[in-house]
């Protein structure tokens, strides 16, 4: 009978932790979801001067990414992505900072900001 409940209790311990630490995994998985910084994709010819241009020790200070992808050639599909992820990473920035976040980036950092939506 003890042996019985013992192996009944090994069983709900062993249950109970295989589920919590699948229950931590999931949590940390969108934890780093939420935490990704927005990506902006750039491309074209270099950026006139106090552009940014893929300079992210500025960027990531205000919540985002610039990547440049590609030079003065470029294929319809990578454009097509870029505009995609400019537009996703558009909303973010709205949604997290307000829509005038790009003009307090601007102001504060004496940087303009590119952003290919077309």
């Amino acid at each position: 009978m003890k042996c019985g409940f013992l192996i009944f209790i090994a069983i709900i311990f062993f249950s109970c932790s295989v589920n919590t630490s699948n229950n931590t995994t999931n949590n940390s998985n969108d934890t780093t979801l939420l935490n990704k910084l927005p990506e902006f994709l750039i491309y074209g010819e270099l950026t006139p001067e106090n552009y940014i241009d893929q300079d992210d020790s500025i960027t990531k200070d205000f919540g985002f990414v610039v990547k440049r992808i590609a030079g003065c050639e470029i294929t319809e599909n990578e454009r097509i992505k870029a505009i995609k992820q400019n537009k996703k990473s558009l909303e973010i920035m709205n949604e997290r900072y307000g829509e005038n976040w790009r003009q307090n980036f601007e102001k504060q950092t004496n940087f303009k900001l590119y952003i290919s939506l077309n």
